[in-house]
């Protein structure tokens, strides 16, 4: 957080607290404090978004395009469908894949 900039869009924080509760057994409140304090370091990228992009599942169509408006350098994430979008308008990555990427010289 020191040299990058977070983004995240309402969707996304949708998901997580809905996984976070489903997965991971964490109370609704717990979620939402996680949360404020998660925004407190990063920034939100709201709606509307535009919506061109040739997503396998439209549930994805805004995060991509949430990465998009927010001049995103990378889309990180773990979602399959996203991770095997052709031609993307910017690079998609892991998890892993950026954290071999920021750390290949250490």
């Amino acid at each position: 957080l020191e040299k990058h900039e977070v983004f995240v869009s309402p969707q996304v924080l949708s998901e997580l607290k809905r996984n976070m509760v489903v997965k991971f057994d964490w109370e609704a409140g717990e979620v939402d404090s996680f949360i404020r304090d998660f925004l407190t370091v990063a920034n939100l990228v709201s709606p509307p978004f535009e919506r061109k992009f040739p997503v396998r599942d439209p549930d994805d169509i805004d995060i991509l395009a949430a990465a998009v408006k927010s001049n995103s350098d990378v889309l990180v994430t773990g979602d399959k469908d996203l991770l095997e979008v052709v031609d993307p308008p910017i690079p998609i990555m892991t998890p892993r894949a950026l954290y071999d990427l920021l750390f290949a010289n250490e």
